[in-house]
């Protein structure tokens, strides 16, 4: 006797088999939505800090993403025959996880020194 057909084992195996490949596939969603947002918050921190330290603001919504401090730059000049000018300038630095971005104090500026 020959049995055509799938038998009823055959039937819920493939009905359990795609039930699990259906549960993997919306974890895969899911987690991918999970990532997305992450990186949504990543850019979107990146970017807020970026803006305020172009414009040279500290943070005034209480994540202090932008801090800043006094700070001393020194600009050195040299010539082919030595060094013509030297000075320690103040600046006010905006700083955060990696970027910097600082503004001239003009009154620290000595303009009336002599380099020769």
């Amino acid at each position: 006797m020959k049995k055509n057909g799938e038998t009823l084992v055959e039937s819920l195996l493939a009905v359990l088999v795609t039930a699990l490949a259906v549960c993997m596939f919306l974890n895969f969603l899911a987690v991918s939505d999970q990532i997305m947002r992450k990186g949504e918050k990543i850019e979107d921190k990146f970017y807020k800090t970026m803006s305020l330290l172009e414009t040279m603001e500290e943070d005034q919504s209480g994540e202090e993403l932008v801090k800043s401090s006094l700070g001393k730059v020194t600009v050195a000049v040299k010539s082919d025959s030595g060094l013509v000018f030297q000075d320690e300038i103040s600046v006010q630095v905006y700083y955060s996880d990696g970027l910097a971005s600082y503004k001239w104090n003009e009154s620290s500026f000595s303009h009336d020194k002599n380099y020769d």
